[in-house]
């Protein structure tokens, strides 16, 4: 029996030395069964590596809360303890607790680039930080839960399996199935065709728009596979430029160019991209259009995650607030096609905190600045 009990000693060196000389660190809990936020964690849970990132708050203000927090990963860097398809990684505050996530894109061991978006339910005080863990688990174990660790609809089979968009974000629909949620959206003017997706057409200045109706701290992003006409947020009952358009603060496709543009009776902001600038000089393009709205005057605009050329914010021409969010069109021969639609919390002035991801500051990139390249979804 003493030979047994020493030879099992020796085994369980060796698999631990095994793991060192691996590079692999192991963090073992054996005594969670707790369920954080709709997940249940396994009672014995191997975490293969964890990466502390820190969320700092560098204004005179207190972050509301909740908020989407967006977090860049370099995935490559991490592949030896990656699943194909990143379902092994979750994100928790340090006491356990899981902090709802996203997914957005880089859904890959090999992406240089993978966007994670967070729900932060913690406020961070003036000139504090938040540390939380970004967890690797079990490669071979799917983390995906659909309820709070999820990506977007369309990296799963069957379309939206794991997606959980409606649990982190403010507001959000992945129009999947094939009907229209009514009890969300209302249309005019306007046709449309879900499957797993949104097709809509448009006559006669229509318009697919939130019931809701926002103001300031609100961005609206929408993954568009094609677009044309206008994206953004919009004051229904202003028709301006002879009823061909809503006024709002939106993204617009006119004059060959895709730019952004807030338009109210008193005229056009940036008419043609001629005085803020555009991002692309092509129209019917595909990618991700966000619009923020920073006060009742000024809203900021982004075509993927990026200001490009133009000169933001735009400061004047802004519609009556509030807004819906959603989509406006005058030309029945040019439909946009959809793959989603959310509505995020912003900070006051679009502040958007500083992010050390292991160390390393996560450079100003997306939804701030404009320094990085395009993104592939």
């Amino acid at each position: 029996m003493a030979k047994r009990s020493q030879l099992m000693k020796i085994m369980a060196v060796s698999i631990v030395l095994l793991f060192l000389v691996s590079g692999f660190s192991v963090v073992v809990y054996g005594s969670q069964s707790s369920d954080h936020n709709g997940i249940k964690v396994p009672s014995f849970n191997a975490i293969l590596k964890r990466i502390y990132i820190n969320i700092s708050n560098t204004e005179n203000f207190a972050l509301k809360v909740p908020y989407q927090q967006i977090i860049a990963i370099n995935s490559s860097l991490y592949k030896l303890y990656e699943a194909q398809n990143l379902q092994n990684i979750y994100f928790t505050y340090t006491n356990g607790t899981i902090i709802p996530s996203w997914l957005e894109s880089g859904a890959s061991e090999y992406s240089n680039l993978s966007i994670y978006w967070l729900k932060i339910n913690v406020s961070i005080l003036p000139h504090s930080n938040l540390t939380i863990y970004m967890n690797f688990g079990n490669t071979s174990v799917n983390y995906f839960n659909g309820i709070n660790i999820g990506e977007a609809p369309q990296f799963s089979t069957p379309y939206g399996k794991y997606d959980d968009g409606k649990n982190v974000f403010y507001f959000y629909d992945n129009f999947s199935g094939n009907q229209l949620n009514t009890s969300e959206w209302i249309t005019k003017n306007a046709s449309s065709t879900v499957n797993n997706g949104i097709n809509i057409g448009f006559n006669e200045n229509g318009y697919m728009v939130t019931k809701q109706h926002f103001g300031a701290g609100y961005a609206f992003d929408v993954y568009a596979l094609d677009t044309s006409n206008n994206i953004g947020f919009f004051n229904i009952s202003e028709k301006v430029n002879y009823n061909t358009v809503l006024a709002g603060s939106f993204i617009r496709e006119a004059c060959g160019n895709t730019y952004p543009d807030q338009w109210n009776f008193s005229g056009e902001a940036n008419g043609c991209g001629n005085n803020y600038g555009y991002f692309i000089n092509k129209m019917f393009v595909s990618g991700i259009f966000t619009t923020s709205l920073i006060n009742n005057i000024s809203s900021i605009q982004y075509y993927d995650g990026l200001l490009w050329g133009t000169h933001q914010p735009i400061d004047r021409n802004n519609a009556t607030y509030p807004l819906n969010a959603g989509f406006n069109g005058n030309n029945a021969t040019s439909a946009m096609n959809i793959q989603w639609a959310r509505i995020r919390n912003v900070q006051q002035d679009n502040y958007t905190p500083v992010v050390y991801v292991d160390g390393v500051q996560q450079k100003s990139l997306i939804y701030e600045d404009g320094l990085l390249c395009h993104i592939n979804l």
